[in-house]
């Protein structure tokens, strides 16, 4: 979009015609350079670290909100399933098909939560 702007922490400042092609690249409006990195999310990249500003793409309250319910919905999930699996009676009456699904399901969702709580410092540090 030609309103997205990316910032660039550059380890050596990249030539303007370089920033002008990386703009192309990545189909946004400028890529600038800057001395701080600023908070928001990163790529490395062979010039430095590329980052996309949020401010102005989403609402950082909304987006703190929808990923603190995705969070608490990914945790039920875990809690459910941990509690099937600690249960002996239940593990030991399901097929070993349903026992396998239970552990995958309660993985899954353990490494959901890692990644929106990655997301979520974003908006809250």
């Amino acid at each position: 979009s030609p309103k997205l702007r990316y910032l660039l922490v550059a380890k050596t400042p990249p030539p303007p015609e370089d920033l002008r092609t990386l703009a192309k690249l990545l189909q946004c409006g400028t890529v600038e350079t800057v001395h701080q990195a600023p908070k928001a999310p990163m790529t490395p990249t062979p010039w430095g670290d590329l980052y996309l500003p949020l401010e102005g793409l989403l609402d950082p309250a909304k987006e703190t909100a929808r990923l603190e319910k995705e969070i608490a919905t990914a945790e039920a999930a875990r809690s459910r399933e941990a509690a099937k699996l600690a249960d002996p009676g239940m593990a030991s009456k399901a097929p070993s098909e349903k026992v396998e699904e239970w552990k995958r399901i309660e993985r899954e969702a353990g490494e959901k939560i890692i990644r929106l709580r990655e997301q979520l410092k974003l908006f809250t540090t």
